[in-house]
């Protein structure tokens, strides 16, 4: 794979202050709900196994991270991974879920809407957009717009109605005037996975996903043409959903996921801390 050069900038101390300021403001955030759920929520009782649902994108680490918790603490975490709008409403519909870590801030807010977050939902990661190519492509565009002109180039994107890495593709594109030329001509998914994985399969061309996703393809070109600051920067909260008998070991899990050894993986990974700590605003896998 040819990774393109990562676009975070700034020095390097001023991204470990920041980084820790960042990882501070979320353990405290995340403390206070542990200690409310304390107060109030014997109601949300702690034992059991723990069900997160969470984006397609986290698959990788949040799996890793499940097993190291389960082995730490004796706590067992199940994860449901896919579209975060789709895990959304599924929620809101009543599946059993404790936990949702969702791509972006829009599945939560259909959440506060359906009266099921139990506390205000914790912004814990970043990431970012680019542009992944199959291998065997001669001349990789230069930027979205020769993407958009490239002659019966085919093109993966996450259905907006369903992930929110669809609805910041969506956004990116419109900013620039490029939406409606590239839609009709997209090959809408389920989720970013499934996006990455049409141009792994050759089924597509290109795919536009998370920049995460994109380091976990196999021998994949990697584009690094989607503009900063073209859409909503990319977040991913946590909530605890309300009504959840373990509630008190969903806190849990949450806390661990936002320490610094979990935020140490989510890095390997290339996942970012939240951009701007706790309640970053963000569009809403």
């Amino acid at each position: 794979m040819h990774a393109a050069p990562n676009k975070r900038g700034g020095g390097a101390d001023a991204d470990v202050k920041a980084s820790n300021a960042a990882r501070a403001l979320r353990c405290a955030a995340l403390a206070a709900l542990i200690w409310a759920g304390a107060g109030a929520g014997c109601a949300g009782g702690g034992g059991g196994e723990v069900i997160v649902f969470a984006a397609a994108s986290l698959t990788d680490a949040l799996t890793g991270l499940g097993a190291d918790y389960e082995t730490e603490t004796g706590e067992r975490v199940r994860f449901s991974f896919g579209g975060s709008q789709h895990l959304a409403r599924q929620i809101a519909d009543g599946a059993p879920a404790d936990l949702l870590i969702p791509a972006g801030r829009q599945p939560t807010e259909l959440l506060e809407r359906a009266s099921k977050i139990d506390g205000e939902p914790i912004d814990l990661l970043g990431n970012e957009l680019v542009v992944v190519a199959r291998r065997g492509i001669e001349r990789p565009p230069a930027d979205l717009a020769e993407l958009v002109r490239l002659p019966g180039a085919s093109v993966s994107i996450p259905d907006p109605g369903l992930a929110p890495a669809g609805r910041y593709a969506r956004d990116a594109l419109t900013s620039l005037g490029l939406w409606d030329a590239l839609s009709a001509a997209a090959v809408p998914t389920a989720d970013v996975r499934a996006a990455l994985t049409n141009v792994e399969r050759g089924n597509t061309d290109f795919a536009i996903v998370y920049r995460t996703d994109a380091a976990s393809g196999d021998g994949l070109i990697v584009l690094d043409i989607v503009p900063d600051g073209s859409h909503p920067q990319i977040v991913y909260p946590v909530v605890v959903v309300a009504g959840s008998d373990r509630a008190a070991a969903a806190r849990r899990f949450a806390e661990f996921l936002a320490g610094a050894r979990a935020m140490e993986v989510f890095g390997r990974y290339g996942f970012s801390p939240a951009p701007s700590g706790p309640l970053a605003a963000g569009n809403g896998s």
